[in-house]
Order: C-alpha cells, then sequence, then structure tokens
C-alpha cells in the first residue's frame, strides 16, 4: 500500500491522497450537487465530517462564497 508524504514549499501544503474524489465523481458519482447548480455546498457534502473543508477552500481557493464549483476544487487539490 503506497503511502503519501506532505510536501510543504514555502506557504503551500501538498498531501496526496486518492481518499479525496475527483470533483466530477462528487458532482455525477456521490449526487452532491444536490441542487443541481455546479457548486457543491457544505451542505450538499457527502461526508459531514468535510462540511468546514468546503468552506476553507472557497475561502482559500474560491470567491468566498460559501460552496466550491470545479475549478475552485481542483485548484485546491
Amino acid at each position: 500500500m503506497p503511502i503519501s508524504v506532505p510536501v510543504v514549499d514555502k506557504d503551500t501544503f501538498y498531501i496526496g491522497t486518492a481518499a479525496v474524489p475527483p470533483f466530477e465523481s462528487l458532482v455525477n458519482d456521490m449526487k452532491a450537487d444536490k441542487n443541481q447548480d455546479g457548486k457543491i455546498s457544505p451542505e450538499e457534502f457527502p461526508d459531514p465530517a468535510f462540511r468546514g473543508a468546503v468552506l476553507a477552500i472557497d475561502r482559500e481557493q474560491g470567491n468566498n462564497d460559501g460552496a466550491v464549483d470545479a475549478a475552485e476544487w481542483n485548484r485546491a487539490l
């Protein structure tokens, strides 16, 4: 089993994991975009434990509108 190692580059922290699905998988396979607006809000996110992460991604990589779209999700990952 592969083991990822976190890497830090100045103010960016990188970690590789197969546990984080691509945005398209969240929308298509997990039906996370319940209102079909092209974004996933914390309430729509399939795993309640990661709802805070959705807001953090939106705040750090997005437009701070309270949801993440594909571009924001992909920038974060």
